[in-house]
């Protein structure tokens, strides 16, 4: 009796270290460095900005840190999830560069995604709070086949309000069925001024079909305009034709008072297990902006790419670019960039 007892405490001793090493938090390094050597070409638009030559781009590189902790004795499946993913630039942030760029180079820790969540995959739901990218733009970059940063045209075509909601709360539920809703809430700290918003739908009724909605409403208008900001955008993609991906978008904007739409197509093709190819085609109505992108990757390795990229712009009437390469912020009529470049994930 006395040897069954002692086994039995024996037995519990180890479940309870057992279940106590697997409670500890879960400590995860993870980001990717890009090196991309690139030209420029920017027509209608004047200054030594318009013609930079051959440059070296090291455009948003990412690293991040993830700290998970299980949860089960409040609830089986839940977790506490911290995020912090700060973008950094390892060129010169002063060298051969022109003054005035489109964001700075200092490191701002977080500036990319801070936030602290609760979540738990089993029972189907997940709250954050900090700062993170709202679901439109998540379903933007998450959906186009080759992304949203090298020598994208996504920015020319669809809005992307700013991005990211700072001071947030954002949550997803799953509900069964392929269907999931997120929504982002943002605190506004300015007197006068609302509560940012945004909300999402993902439908996924099989394999090989995805549709997706999402909306963001700025609650005030940019500055030195008088309309409020907002967006719609729609997308569906198809899976079903082997080793293809076909996506179309759809966007009503609002934004500095100016209301327009837009229309994306994309392709994307495996063509082995090293190689790989994507094209784009974009237009918006206002000011008859017609933008086009063509992309090859090569799988040196499972972590390293080389990406060859070549995208152009043109409208009718002066525009502002968005920032494909880092060197954004530029008026012109039409622009065209092509480079080739290295990234490499860990």
């Amino acid at each position: 009796m006395k040897l069954n007892k002692l086994k039995a405490t024996l037995a519990s001793a180890l479940l309870l270290g057992s279940a106590t090493v697997m409670a500890e938090p879960q400590v995860e390094f993870w980001g990717w460095t890009q090196k991309f050597i690139d030209t420029d070409n920017v027509s209608g638009c004047s200054g030594d900005i318009c013609k930079p030559g051959v440059r070296l781009s090291s455009f948003i590189s990412k690293i991040g840190l993830k700290v998970t902790e299980p949860l089960n004795d409040v609830q089986d499946g839940l977790k506490f999830v911290f995020h912090l993913d700060t973008a950094y630039f390892s060129d010169a942030p002063d060298e051969h560069q022109r003054e005035g760029g489109p964001r700075s180079r200092d490191i701002q820790i977080g500036d990319e995604r801070a936030i602290a969540k609760f979540e738990n995959k089993k029972a189907g739901y997940s709250v954050a709070f900090g700062r993170d990218a709202h679901t439109l733009w998540k379903n933007l970059r998450s959906i186009a086949p080759m992304g949203d940063l090298y020598s994208t045209f996504l920015g020319e075509v669809h809005e992307r309000q700013k991005l990211r909601f700072s001071n947030g709360i954002f949550t997803e539920v799953d509900l069964g069925g392929g269907v999931s809703i997120q929504t982002d809430y943002s605190l506004s700290e300015q007197e006068g001024v609302d509560d940012k918003y945004g909300l999402g739908v993902n439908w996924t009724p099989t394999k090989d079909w995805r549709f997706t909605a999402a909306t963001v409403n700025a609650r005030a208008p940019s500055t030195g305009y008088t309309t409020v900001d907002k967006s719609n955008l729609y997308t569906a993609s198809y899976y079903g034709f082997k080793d293809w991906k076909l996506t179309y978008m759809h966007s009503d904007d609002q934004y500095k008072d100016v209301e327009r739409n837009g229309n994306s197509y994309h392709v994307y093709k495996q063509i082995s297990p090293k190689w790989s190819a994507g094209g784009a085609y974009g237009h918006r109505n206002e000011s008859n902006v017609k933008a086009y992108q063509a992309g090859l990757n090569y799988h040196m390795t499972k972590n390293l790419q080389v990406q060859f990229r070549a995208s152009r712009t043109t409208a009718d009437d002066q525009i502002t670019f968005t920032t494909p390469n880092d060197l954004g912020g530029i008026v012109g009529t039409d622009r065209t960039n092509i480079g080739v470049g290295i990234r490499f994930t860990f």
